[in-house]
């Protein structure tokens, strides 16, 4: 992988924040507010990201959902 060369930018942007991205990078953050990715000019980028819950909220997914059979 390698760094874009231009643009990319992990932005917040209600609290004007700007994050460069650099390879090799990690960020951490409770996220309770808009969260975007600037697009990259020119050059690559790869990214990804992970939800964690401290528990699971009630009402936020049906209880009893019937799951098809695909096997």
């Amino acid at each position: 992988f390698t760094d874009p060369t231009v643009g990319g930018e992990l932005v917040f942007p209600m609290s004007r924040i700007k994050i460069p991205v650099t390879k090799g990078n990690v960020v951490f953050a409770e996220i309770k507010a808009q969260v975007g990715i600037c697009p990259v000019y020119y050059g690559s980028q790869w990214y990804g990201s992970q939800t964690l819950y401290e528990k699971i909220l009630p009402n936020q997914c049906p209880q009893k959902q019937r799951v098809p059979r695909f096997y």
